[in-house]
Formats: C-alpha cells, structure tokens, sequence
C-alpha cells in the first residue's frame, strides 16, 4: 500500500442502502430493534458505522430469506446464526 496505509473496504449506510436496496431508515431500525443480519457489537461506540461486504452480504441474504416468508427478526437472527 502506498504511504504504509492500509486500504478500507467498507461503506457508510448511506451506500449500504443503494447496494442493497433497503433505505437507511430501515437498515438503521433493524439495527435498533434487534433484527439486522450481523452482530451490534461489531460496531465500536460512538462511531459512525462502517459496513463491510460481509455486512452488505448478510443483508441481502436477509432480503431473500424475507422474500421466502419469515419475519426480518427471525430472517436476521437465521443469517447471524
């Protein structure tokens, strides 16, 4: 890597909502609500959120298993198991 720095792949919510499909408010609200595809304490504090494409991947898988007939809680909680 040029300079030392190490490159980062991942988006804010913002391009994680144009990637997937889904809008911030609702990636934002299944985060709060305990239904989102990846584990909160993946997330430091304080901080604006980073996602990565493994975020990206496990919302789409979310997208589909929600699609079959199963609740986003019960879609997200299957895709963090």
């Amino acid at each position: 890597m040029p300079n030392g720095l190490a490159m980062t792949h991942t988006v804010r919510v913002a391009h994680l909502a144009s990637i997937t499909g889904w809008t911030r408010e609702a990636i934002r609200n299944m985060s709060r609500d305990g239904a989102a595809p990846w584990c909160e304490n993946d997330f430091p504090d304080g901080q604006h959120r980073q996602f990565s494409g493994e975020h990206a991947l496990a919302l789409v898988i979310q997208s589909v298993l929600i699609e079959q007939g199963l609740t986003a809680f019960v879609a997200g909680e299957a895709v963090r198991t």
